[in-house]
């Protein structure tokens, strides 16, 4: 077993090479409580129309957020632990 979690950890960029050669960005937006990051990332989002991705550490407020894209016609899927 060790030996093939070793095998797992050498070169995980080589498992989907097409993945890995898509230019994507990543942005972490970082703040104290209540300061406008859901707000900010939103109206970024929505000002690109663009693809993507938004984590949320709260049920409720994923469900604001596909509430407020779907109001706006943009396609939304939300996926809870639920």
């Amino acid at each position: 077993m060790v030996e093939y979690c070793v095998k797992l950890t050498k070169q995980p960029k080589t498992w989907y090479p097409t993945a890995c050669s898509v230019k994507r960005s990543i942005i972490y937006h970082c703040g104290p409580t209540n300061s406008g990051k859901s707000h900010a990332a939103l109206k970024r989002f929505m000002d690109l129309n663009n693809k993507a991705i938004y984590c949320s550490p709260l049920r409720l407020l994923a469900m604001e957020v596909c509430d407020r894209l779907s109001a706006s016609a943009i396609s939304c899927n939300l996926i809870t632990g639920q």
